[in-house]
């Protein structure tokens, strides 16, 4: 039976809810815990996590700032915090913050804000997984192209190849190996054997010949938390 006087098992029971989209209820017991022992980081992010999913960015960053003002080194807060500041317009700010926690997830974030292809491809992977979008997935590439270098980087994911279409000699296919938006979960030991190829194409003007670089990268996805996209504990 749950004992409504510690707060860790009612930071628990709020993640449950979290996890079934009931973030009214786990707002309440959140409360609840924190009145109890409002010294705990954890449940300052755990309520952080209901806001911004409730969409209180302003009451998210308060819960982030208290859990932080608690355990300055809270990894899951400084990346969280870190999100809402980019998604807010203040990029240098989040950039701090992602340097301090200096974890695996913070250096996909600061891939994704660098627009990297493979760092937007991994983010789109991490926020629409298949399994809670009713079963769906999509292809897509993505890329960038530099137009003082003609440089065009790209990655796919499980999407049909580029054409390219030199100055001189005959159009070709280049193929990319990316699996579909949605369908990896990410764990440590899938990173190392799923892989999206990044291609760089690159046509200089003075000469017509064009170079094709392949280069991999580790596929980055969803992380393995218990409440998707804002991780807490």
């Amino acid at each position: 039976m749950l004992d409504p006087r510690y707060a860790p098992a009612l930071n628990e029971w709020a993640n449950v809810l979290q996890d079934q989209g009931r973030y009214e209820a786990a707002l309440g017991l959140y409360a609840r815990a924190l009145a109890i022992d409002p010294k705990r980081a954890v449940v300052h992010h755990n309520l952080g996590v209901a806001y911004r999913r409730l969409g209180y960015p302003e009451r998210a960053e308060d819960a982030f700032r208290q859990a932080l003002a608690r355990d300055p080194g809270y990894v899951h807060s400084l990346e969280e915090l870190a999100l809402l500041y980019a998604d807010t317009g203040r990029p240098d700010a989040a950039h701090s913050l992602l340097q301090r926690a200096g974890s695996p997830r913070a250096a996909r974030i600061l891939a994704e804000l660098a627009e990297d292809p493979a760092g937007v491809l991994a983010s789109l992977n991490r926020r629409f997984p298949m399994e809670e979008q009713n079963g769906l997935y999509f292809t897509m590439l993505y890329g960038v192209l530099d137009l003082k270098t003609l440089a065009f980087r790209f990655v796919s994911a499980g999407h049909d190849p580029v054409v390219h279409v030199p100055r001189a000699g005959a159009p070709y296919l280049v193929e990319g190996s990316g699996m579909a938006i949605g369908w990896v979960e990410e764990e440590a030991e899938i990173t190392s054997r799923n892989e999206i190829t990044k291609w760089v194409i690159q046509e200089n003007i003075p000469d017509t010949t064009p170079v094709t670089i392949p280069a991999t990268i580790p596929a980055t996805t969803r992380a393995t938390t218990p409440v998707t996209a804002c991780p807490r504990r």
